[in-house]
């Protein structure tokens, strides 16, 4: 522990259950009125750390305290863990073999490790099984026994591990790169990308004929693939190789159950790829199964939360059936209660909701779901914000009496301005049009719904960069809506199908 907010940190990281497992393992080792177990209930009910407020309660020994206190936490948290991580329980299973090995218990010592070495081989853990190798060596030679073809044998079965393991990390290492090269958010044409993807290439990657043969070479394989195919914009290849990772994980539950936060991530990359394609009709049969995955703990169940919310959100706002917005909407609030989600995620998910909300012409309900965004007090996401304020004013014109909105009015542009927003910016061009719009005659209201729809197609034209979140499009459908006499999702529902009718 280097920080003074180490602990706290940490403390907060831990889930309810994870604090109820500590809190009674102090208690049954006998140390119930310790003075650790009383700073970590101390911190534990803090809003805000207040280093100040546990000095005059703990004194001068409060960093020492605190030491102990850390490492206490993280003692109990292996044990937590142990029962339910496969990589936990080997490496108790070869200090447990040490152990006997000392003791001279050999037969009992050689038992162990090949427990141990069975699981290994299950996960398929070439550095577990490196270091199970070398047991299996001090104990031939140790137990006095002619081991000499078993010694072959672990030589043998060491040159495969080290192979497999140079192929994974030869492979992480490509992961990497293509990572770096994708955050550097460059052109596809760009030279450097180009050069890249051209050595890759020479080199004759990917090639399916050669793919690895241990299960998480494979793995590694498929997603540096997808990666490369996402560099070169290929989106059907990035889409074929993201499927490929995640039927990898549907026939390694073990490595699923042990790495899921890896899983979650492999699955949003397929869900990503989809949704770039605009294949969203693939989206529900992914989250039902991410729906139905046995989470072990809090943070795995917030984590199937956060993604299984913003893709079926968005599967619900491009695909717009007509049944199910209100159980996922219920569901999405309760999780939102249950669950820590950062910031900028819990934005996302609010954001989108509205979005949901106002396609389907439930303006009262948008301005309320835009104001837990405006409860969340941030300054991140301005993007989302200017999108959710801009929504807000439609909404408001749709929803509230002409004094009201004349109010939301001011109210918004006050928030643009907080922002500095130029006049000339988007969202301010629509909020005068409303403004405009709301003081209009019936007559007149129809040039000003097209003078909406021109604007936004200048914008897009001209300066489509500036507009926050996919906005024109929503603002498209909606003056289209109204210039027809239809609904937002009649709209949506034409455009979808002249797409489907254009595409060959």
């Amino acid at each position: 522990m280097k920080s003074k907010t180490d602990l706290p940190e940490l403390i907060r990281a831990m889930s309810k259950s994870e604090k109820r497992y500590f809190t009674l393992d102090a208690q049954k080792s006998g140390r119930q009125n310790s003075r650790y177990l009383e700073l970590f209930q101390a911190i534990n009910d803090m809003a805000d750390y207040d280093e100040d407020q546990l000095r005059d309660k703990f004194g001068s020994n409060l960093p020492s305290d605190k030491a102990y206190l850390y490492d206490a936490i993280l003692r109990s948290m292996r044990d937590y863990r142990s029962s339910r991580s496969y990589s936990a329980r080997i490496k108790e299973m070869i200090l447990d073999a040490k152990y006997l090995y000392e003791r001279g218990l050999y037969d009992q010592c050689e038992e162990r490790l090949a427990e141990a070495k069975k699981l290994a081989l299950e996960l398929d853990d070439q550095l577990a099984l490196l270091e199970i190798n070398k047991e299996n060596r001090t104990l031939a030679f140790g137990a006095r026994k002619d081991y000499s073809e078993k010694i072959r044998q672990l030589i043998y079965e060491k040159d495969n591990n080290i192979k497999a393991l140079t192929e994974e990390f030869k492979l992480l290492d490509l992961g990497y790169e293509l990572l770096l090269e994708w955050k550097k958010n460059l052109n596809p044409r760009h030279p450097e990308r180009q050069k890249l993807l051209a050595d890759l290439s020479a080199e004759g990657f990917p090639d399916d004929r050669y793919i690895p043969e241990s299960a998480y070479a494979k793995r590694l394989y498929f997603q540096c693939a997808g990666m490369y195919a996402q560099l070169l914009g290929n989106r059907e290849l990035t889409t074929e190789y993201y499927l490929k990772t995640f039927n990898w994980w549907e026939i390694n539950p073990k490595q699923k159950n042990e790495e899921f936060t890896k899983y979650i991530a492999d699955v949003s990359n397929l869900l990503n790829a989809y949704s770039i394609q605009g294949k969203y009709e693939f989206l529900p049969d992914i989250l039902d199964k991410l729906d139905k995955e046995d989470t072990q703990n809090y943070h795995e169940k917030a984590a199937v939360f956060q993604r299984s919310s913003i893709y079926r959100l968005m599967y619900f706002i491009n695909i717009s059936p007509l049944h199910g917005v209100d159980p996922v909407i219920r569901k999405i609030e309760k999780g939102l209660g249950l669950y820590q989600i950062n910031t900028p995620g819990r934005l996302v998910i609010l954001f989108n909701v509205a979005v949901l909300l106002f396609i389907n012409e439930r303006f009262e309900e948008v301005r309320l779901w835009v104001k837990k965004i405006r409860d969340l007090k941030t300054t991140l996401r301005q993007d989302i914000q200017k999108g959710a304020q801009t929504i807000n004013l439609i909404a408001g014109y749709e929803s509230l009496d002409p004094e009201e909105f004349d109010k939301n009015i001011r109210s918004t542009r006050r928030f643009f301005q907080k922002l500095n927003l130029e006049k000339s910016s988007f969202e301010f061009n629509i909020m005068e049009h409303f403004r405009k719009l709301a003081g209009a005659s019936i007559y007149d209201s129809k040039n000003v719904m097209e003078e909406i729809r021109q604007l936004v197609l200048s914008f897009q034209q001209q300066d489509k960069a500036s507009i926050p979140l996919g906005l024109d499009e929503l603002i498209l459908h909606y003056v289209d809506a109204r210039q027809h006499k239809g609904s937002i999702i009649d709209s949506l529902k034409k455009q979808r199908n002249a797409v489907r009718n254009q595409t060959p």
